[in-house]
């Protein structure tokens, strides 16, 4: 059974930013690459194609993760109208590749066709929640960047523009082959029944979610026999990553098995009598690492 490891990209569009009031600038790098940076309004932004399902961060590293505390913040700054003049100040601003740009000075229309969001998911999912706060002194920052069919220059772009934040190991895999691989496979397998998530603040509607990061515990402690590592969150997607997926027998079947070994495990734990033990975190990773001695 071969399975792509490559992911669809979905089409957005395009989408005229109206940049009159503002004005706009556009250069070209020295390799041709076309760029325009312009202080855009949050209504427009909100109108984005592609906000509610998700589809216009798709080469993002996480999608939207809700309410969070910087989250919150945002969403703060946008129901008081008296900072709004002031949000383009606070705010780090938005980075978007695009298959095509055009820049017409005459109108100061900036079209972009098939556009993403590779930094910037949580501000236009507050935006897009706060339609109604929104106002017209409300500007963000947005650096719009012309990649083509170019999947490496998007790769950096979305690598560096997102180091600047808070980042986890796990984040920087979730447009690995692997995981975008097992998340395909699952899909067709079990045709939205068991779900495998690779980013961080992805929904479905299936019943069954296998989280990539629990995966990684399971097969770090049930293959390669590590259940006292199963909490060092830092090492499975960074160090320990290639032991734990870049083997051949780690398919859709294997992972599937393990976690449903695991889910008995965690039912049967309260079988236990020995009750601290039975509520340690790693407890069951070594339960699971035990069913497997040889």
């Amino acid at each position: 059974l071969y399975v792509p490891p490559d992911r669809q990209a979905p089409q957005t569009g395009q989408f005229d930013f109206d940049v009159s009031q503002t004005g706009f600038i556009s250069y070209t790098t020295p390799q041709g690459i076309d760029v325009a940076i312009a202080p855009i309004s949050a209504k427009q932004l909100a109108t984005l194609p592609g906000i509610e399902n998700g589809a216009l961060f798709e080469p993002n590293l996480r999608q939207s993760l809700g309410l969070t505390k910087i989250n919150k913040e945002i969403v703060a700054s946008i129901k008081d109208r008296s900072e709004h003049g002031q949000f383009l100040l606070y705010h780090n601003g938005i980075t978007m590749v695009c298959e095509n740009l055009h820049v017409d000075p005459k109108t100061q229309t900036l079209t972009a066709k098939n556009i993403f969001v590779v930094n910037g998911c949580q501000s236009l999912t507050s935006l897009f929640d706060q339609k109604s706060n929104l106002s017209d002194d409300l500007k963000i920052m947005v650096k719009l960047v012309e990649v083509g069919k170019d999947s490496e220059l998007l790769d950096k772009i979305t690598y560096r523009s997102n180091n600047q934040n808070v980042i986890k190991p796990r984040d920087f895999k979730s447009n690995n082959p692997i995981q975008v691989r097992l998340q395909n496979e699952f899909k067709k397998l079990f045709k939205g029944d068991v779900f495998y998530r690779i980013k961080r603040g992805e929904t479905t509607s299936a019943p069954t979610i296998i989280d990539n990061e629990l995966a990684a515990k399971i097969l770090l402690s049930f293959d390669l026999r590590q259940p006292w590592s199963a909490h060092q969150k830092y090492k499975l997607f960074d160090e320990l990553y290639r032991d734990i997926f870049s083997r051949p027998e780690v398919d859709t079947a294997r992972v599937y098995t393990i976690y449903l070994i695991y889910e008995w495990v965690c039912q049967m734990m309260g079988d236990i009598n020995d009750n601290l033990f039975a509520s340690y975190a790693l407890s069951q990773f070594f339960v699971l690492y035990l069913l497997d001695e040889p």
